[in-house]
């Protein structure tokens, strides 16, 4: 991981949300993978949630490794990475990894 890895929405850096340097995003792996707590303090974001219209996440990173598994599906794996950014993805993308935001 990055020195430090920047919460965007959208994947646009003039949307910046939070910062592990700020200490307003935590990252660490869990038994799923990459878990992220965020405080968001921007009112657009906010009430995009309020409206459940946060879709998912998806992530910048740089691969150091990776391969692929193909059965009934092709499969990614990576390996070893960079990751530099996490972010939230609004109804007017399409994340990579949906989830349910509270």
């Amino acid at each position: 991981m990055a020195r430090n890895v920047d919460c965007l929405l959208n994947h646009d850096k003039l949307k910046k949300l939070a910062s592990t340097e700020e200490g307003s995003l935590e990252l660490y792996e869990d038994n799923i993978g990459l878990r992220a707590n965020v405080t968001i303090r921007d009112s657009e974001v906010i009430e995009k949630a309020k409206r459940k219209l946060l879709r998912g996440w998806s992530f910048g990173f740089v691969s150091h490794g990776e391969h692929e598994e193909c059965s009934t599906i092709k499969r990614r794996f990576i390996d070893d990475l960079e990751l530099f950014e996490v972010s939230i993805i609004d109804d007017t993308f399409l994340p990579c990894y949906i989830r349910n935001f509270n």
